[in-house]
Parts: C-alpha cells; sequence; structure tokens
C-alpha cells in the first residue's frame, strides 16, 4: 500500500512492489495535508504498524509580523495574521519579502508595503517557493523554489517581470544572503556529512564555488556589509554556534555566540552582529573589523522573540539596529493534528 499527498489530499493506493505499478483506485484518507517547511516537498503525516495514522493541518492565522524595537517594546504590527514564514526585509527599508503557507498553497512568497501596510502574492507556482533574499538596490529577489529538481531563482521586486532561473539545485539547497555589492550570492547544500557552504556569482562565474566545507553542517551564512567577512551558523561544538570568517577565502575563525546561537544578522555598519541565543533570545554583540582584524566584543540580550521554526530567518533588523521585525507566534494559536485509528479499514470495500 502507497500513501500519497496530493493537492493538499492524503491518499491509499495498492501497490505491486514486484511489478513496480500501482492498481485499483486510491481511496482519500484525509484532507488539507500539510507541506513540511523545514524540508520542502515532504508531507506533514506518518503512519505506524498497528494502524495509525496521524497528519498535520495548517494552522491559519498563527503568526503576525511585529515591530519591536531594543527595550522588547512592541511597536505596531504589519499586515494581516497568517501563517508567515522566513522574511526579509528591503535593503531601502521600505518592504518585507515573506513566506506564507495556506491550505491551498505549501509556500508562496508575499511582498509588504511597509509604509501602505498593504500586502501583495509574489510568487504562484504550486511548489514551495522560500527564503527570500534582496538585491542591495531593492529592486530584484533572489530566492530558492522546490520546482521539479529545485532551483536558485531571480525576480524583479515588483512583480512585473516573470521568475528567471539562475541556478538549477543538484541537491537539498537553500539560499542564505546577497552581498552587500550585489556581486555573490551565499547558498548551503546539504551533503552526506551536512550542510557545506557555497557562493555564486551573481554577474561572473557561472560555475559555484565552495566556501566553506566541514564535516558539521555550517547553514544560514551572512555576509558582512564590507564584504570581508561571513557570518554562519555551525553545530560544531555539538550545538548551533555562530561563526564568522574571512570572505572568500575562509580564513581565520571567531566565535561570536556565548552559550548557542543561530540566525545571525548584521547592522548596517558592520558593528553588531545580533542572533537568537537558547529559548529565543536576541542577542547583540559587539564587533570591531578591519581589512585583517576581526574582534569580538561584548554581547547584550535584547529580549526574547516568539518565533516559530524557520528554514531561513524568523526576524530581520533595519539599517541603523534600533528597530527588529518579527514573526511572531500569535497567543493561543494552535496547529490542528488529526489522529485517525485503523485507517487501513477505509481501504476496505463495503
Amino acid at each position: 500500500m502507497l500513501l500519497v499527498r496530493e493537492d493538499g489530499i492524503l491518499a491509499a493506493q495498492s501497490f505491486d512492489v514486484g511489478g513496480d505499478i500501482l492498481s485499483g483506485e486510491a481511496v482519500p484518507l484525509g484532507a488539507n495535508i500539510s507541506i513540511s517547511y523545514r524540508i520542502p516537498g515532504y508531507a506533514q503525516y506518518s503512519v505506524s504498524s498497528n494502524g495509525v495514522l496521524v497528519y498535520r493541518s495548517p494552522s491559519g492565522g498563527q503568526t503576525r509580523l511585529e515591530w519591536w524595537d531594543r527595550a522588547g517594546q512592541l511597536l505596531s504590527t504589519l499586515g494581516e495574521a497568517g501563517d508567515w514564514r522566513d522574511l526579509a526585509l528591503s535593503p531601502d527599508g521600505t518592504r518585507v519579502a515573506v513566506g506564507r503557507s495556506d491550505p491551498q498553497t505549501p509556500n508562496d512568497l508575499w511582498v509588504h508595503d511597509v509604509a501602505r501596510n498593504t500586502s501583495t502574492r509574489y510568487t504562484f507556482d504550486p511548489a514551495t517557493d522560500v527564503t527570500p533574499v534582496w538585491s542591495p538596490d531593492s529592486r530584484r529577489i533572489f530566492f530558492s523554489s522546490y520546482r521539479g529538481d529545485g532551483g536558485l531563482y531571480e525576480k524583479d521586486s515588483s512583480g512585473a517581470t516573470g521568475e528567471k532561473l539562475r541556478l538549477k539545485f543538484t541537491a537539498q539547497e537553500q539560499l542564505d544572503a546577497n552581498s552587500f555589492d550585489g556581486r555573490h550570492l551565499l547558498y548551503s547544500v546539504r551533503g552526506p556529512k551536512g550542510s557545506d557552504l557555497w557562493v555564486f556569482s551573481v554577474d561572473g562565474e557561472p560555475e559555484p564555488i565552495q566556501f566553506l566545507k566541514t564535516d558539521f553542517d555550517e547553514r544560514r551564512g551572512q555576509f558582512s556589509p564590507d564584504g570581508r567577512w561571513v557570518a554562519y551558523e555551525s553545530n560544531e561544538s555539538g550545538r548551533p554556534e555562530i561563526y564568522v570568517r574571512g570572505f572568500p577565502g575562509a580564513v581565520g575563525k571567531s566565535l561570536v555566540s556565548v552559550a548557542g546561537g543561530t540566525q545571525p544578522r548584521w547592522r548596517r555598519d558592520g558593528r553588531e552582529i545580533y542572533y537568537l541565543a537558547p529559548g529565543n533570545k536576541l542577542m547583540a554583540t559587539e564587533i570591531k573589523a578591519s581589512r585583517a582584524a576581526f574582534e569580538v566584543g561584548s554581547s547584550k540580550e535584547l529580549f526574547t522573540l516568539k518565533i516559530p521554526l524557520a528554514v531561513g530567518f524568523g526576524y530581520d533588523v533595519t539599517a541603523d539596529g534600533k528597530r527588529f521585525l518579527v514573526n511572531s507566534t500569535i497567543e493561543g494559536a494552535v496547529t490542528p493534528i488529526t489522529v485517525v485509528l485503523n485507517w487501513t479499514r477505509k481501504l476496505k470495500k463495503p
């Protein structure tokens, strides 16, 4: 018996392993089945050997975009509540690219106009689109899409032009960042020993270059504003921590986080790195960097975020480091999970 999710419907159909063919009619088992956001393309259901089926449905209204200051004061909200995901604030601060999931689509990208407080759907493909990254002039958005085998796409931020495939994926890739000069895109590639960081030249060499390869997971890389450093997340210590290496040669290595960290972000002047410590505590760490030296200063806890899991980033920061846009979980929001007992009885004809 083979279980397949298609158009939100989970169905079972007889499968001949020897002949490698399906037979009979597909029998619906459940509707409105979620797609995993962390592992695009994977439906969120599971079955056991004793006849128990469990599946997750989209919550709807699970999060909202909120503006917070450094003191942890809620300033305002942006747009309506929804099942929002990764977000990225445009370099000019006027718009926000953000993922959204609903019962009809696994995840598409939307663009919010900050001043008008309006949102517009940006991608329309049935496949999952994630991890939006802006060009430095805010005129383009790059993103990962899992159409077919997946790829890195580019589109005018106004939405007026169609998507352009810039790099065809060969494994489970994830776009992380654009350099501040717009010349390089940083992305992570999952291999047999974990994720490694790669660089794609936007206007130069067509072949990607491996930036950092280890036996551990490196992901969520972020270029420093001057382009000389890359902050990234790695689990080489046994837990996620934030490190910085020189670019382009991955020279040196400085530990930024104190007791664990994820989702690094730079302040526009390069003098602070923000990250999430365990418990989603937002930390700000002072940085002193020159052409040849990198020095980590003191760290300060700003406030605690209430954010869901994210493939990319659940928050972003304004250029001056005074305000944070956070994808906050709404109090009381729940994720519907359905349990079906003896689901195989549905396969028997009356």
